[in-house]
């Protein structure tokens, strides 16, 4: 079945317009009495109907908002990247005379879910945003993303590594020229802490099999006790790194994926007298406008953030634009080293 339009639903019912408008808007209401209510819920599922904003909202079919849906659970303007992403995305779409809208997205045993209800609600707005997290999985990707298509609803995949579906992406990665892990090794570093998140996210596998093949070039030897867990968060490196160096193993360098990660990695070593760059290097990933404050300045690899954004905003509106919903585009962003105080040729060491 299509859409169902309130129009259609009023007349299955065999009541006025107004009145369904009058329930949608406040189910509560006393104007309207128990048995039609349940008329109005019965029809509701027979139809698969799903109230649309653009009731309220459209001029000429366009409500002028855009919808970002960001699987997570936590608060998200506390990470600088998210931040970074939506300044540039959210500056080019008021230039546009285009709004955000943030869409509550539900939780299953404390993973975020996406389900049919949402994907239907996403239909009110002209477009939508996909913005990758730490709980986006490859495996429930590919029917996201053609339930998208099927619904004719425009939609761009921002802050995830490429994704192997024909989607419109805007992409930061690597390239020769910003190799993060091979730079480290060029300072004589082979004892190198990885500091990731769960191995099943996408940030991590990506940088993990860079940190593989790395190692496989120079004919060094992984040890799977070098590759921790921090979660992405500050608490999370603090304790990995404490469980690490408790084992004693020797290191020179680590390689942190989150700037609040990183600052986990900071405050341990300094709690064990281990000097940046001195005892250990360290290398982050992301670059606000903090890195360089800190002490010692942090060596990082820059991402072009502000850009993501401001790119899959215009691409995202070229998709709304077309009469098809746009031709599936990727685009790609290269990332940069940024080279400060925090990273040293290596000196041989052990830990305390």
């Amino acid at each position: 079945m299509g859409y169902v339009t309130t129009k259609a639903l009023a007349e299955y019912v065999g009541v006025s317009k107004m009145t369904i408008s009058l329930y949608l808007r406040d189910p509560s209401t006393k104007r309207i009495s128990r048995a039609v209510k349940d008329k109005i819920d019965t029809a509701m599922k027979d139809l698969d109907y799903t109230p649309s904003l653009k009731t309220q909202f459209s001029q000429g079919g366009r409500t002028n908002i855009i919808a970002v849906l960001m699987p997570f659970d936590n608060p998200i303007f506390k990470y600088e990247q998210v931040n970074e992403i939506l300044s540039g995305f959210q500056s080019t779409l008021f230039q546009k005379s285009y709004s955000l809208i943030f869409l509550k997205v539900g939780t299953e045993n404390g993973i975020p879910v996406i389900d049919k209800q949402m994907i239907l609600q996403c239909m009110s707005f002209d477009g939508v945003v996909f913005f990758g997290t730490r709980y986006t999985r490859y495996e429930k990707m590919d029917d996201l993303f053609n339930k998208l298509k099927n619904y004719k609803i425009p939609f761009v995949v921002v802050n995830m590594p490429e994704i192997p579906l024909n989607v419109n992406q805007v992409v930061f990665r690597n390239d020769d020229s910003c190799a993060p892990i091979e730079y480290l090794f060029s300072l004589g570093h082979r004892k190198i802490v990885f500091m990731g998140g769960p191995a099943d996210s996408y940030q991590t596998t990506q940088a993990l099999d860079e940190y593989k093949d790395v190692h496989k070039r120079w004919k060094c030897k992984i040890d799977r006790n070098y590759i921790l867990n921090g979660g992405f968060e500050n608490s999370g490196a603090y304790e990995a790194l404490e469980r690490f160096i408790k084992k004693g193993l020797e290191f020179s360098a680590i390689y942190s994926l989150s700037m609040q990660m990183t600052a986990g990695c900071y405050k341990k070593l300094k709690e064990h007298s281990l000097r940046i760059p001195q005892d250990v290097s360290v290398l982050g990933y992301g670059d606000p406008y903090f890195s360089e404050l800190l002490e010692p300045a942090l060596s990082v690899v820059h991402l072009p953030l502000e850009d993501v954004g401001k790119r899959a905003a215009l691409l995202l509106i070229d998709c709304i634009g077309n009469s098809q919903n746009g031709v599936r585009e990727k685009i790609y962003l290269q990332n940069s080293m940024v080279i400060r105080r925090s990273t040293a040729v290596v000196k041989k060491r052990k830990t305390p």
